[in-house]
């Protein structure tokens, strides 16, 4: 394996053990997701497997997308035409680059564009329209966005808030930190049930006692209404057995 095609192709390491899986895998890896780019990233997957089985079988395939003319069980050689492969690639790039002339940069330029508007309904939104800026205006107010001349930097705020406060992570995240929360109110909240002493420390001794008040005659409350459950068990015509949910005896 030649080191100066590891080297010109920026590779981390100087040497690869090519009967290394995982180096091996890492080497492959590298060179598709930086130079060769054969498949789509999300038909990556087999590549990017830890089993070896999958693997394997997603590597083979890959060889013979690449139409490596090379038997799939020459490992060193196979990985040299990687390399010879991926170097190819880098001077294609290049060499696409120096012919770039104005008029053929702002040909792909518009390309470029009507594919992006054809992916994304957004770009296609004229922002300047009354119609658009409206919408912007009614969305920021909405969320409680600062105002901004421009609706363009409006629209990114109102992005980055949704992103930041209402997506699913972030609300259950904030469902999370509500549940956790004691809820305690300010001793100042509850009524003096008379007029201030304009000192703050008697007023919150007042409020503080007729709190304690209150707790006193609910639990009062509480044992009177169970004496008169006693006394209606004892008294009732006929009589009456909760447990067995039955009237009389």
């Amino acid at each position: 394996m030649s080191q100066k095609k590891l080297l010109l192709l920026g590779y981390p390491a100087s040497t690869v053990d090519y009967e290394n899986f995982e180096q091996l895998q890492e080497l492959v890896l590298f060179l598709e997701h930086q130079h060769i780019r054969l498949y789509k990233i999300e038909d990556r997957d087999g590549l990017q497997s830890s089993d070896v089985e999958v693997w394997n079988k997603s590597y083979s395939k890959y060889l013979t997308d690449l139409k490596c003319p090379l038997s799939y069980d020459k490992v060193h050689e196979v990985v040299d035409w990687l390399l010879t492969r991926a170097i190819d690639s880098c001077y294609q790039q290049t060499a696409e680059g120096k012919n770039l002339t104005a008029d053929n940069y702002l040909q792909r330029k518009a390309e470029k564009e009507k594919q992006q508007k054809a992916s994304d309904p957004l770009s296609a939104i004229d922002f300047s329209t009354e119609e658009a800026r409206k919408g912007i205006e009614d969305l920021r107010i909405t969320l409680g966005i600062t105002a901004h001349p421009d609706p363009l930097v409006v629209l990114r705020a109102c992005c980055k808030f949704i992103t930041d406060n209402l997506s699913d992570e972030a609300i259950q995240v904030a469902n999370k930190e509500t549940r956790n929360q004691k809820k305690i109110m300010p001793l100042s909240r509850f009524d003096m049930g008379m007029i201030s002493s304009k000192n703050g420390t008697i007023d919150a001794a007042i409020r503080a006692l007729r709190l304690i008040h209150l707790e006193n005659l609910r639990e009062v409350q509480t044992e009177i209404n169970e004496a008169i459950v006693a006394v209606q068990e004892l008294t009732a015509d006929p009589k009456t057995d909760k447990k067995l949910g039955k009237v009389g005896l």
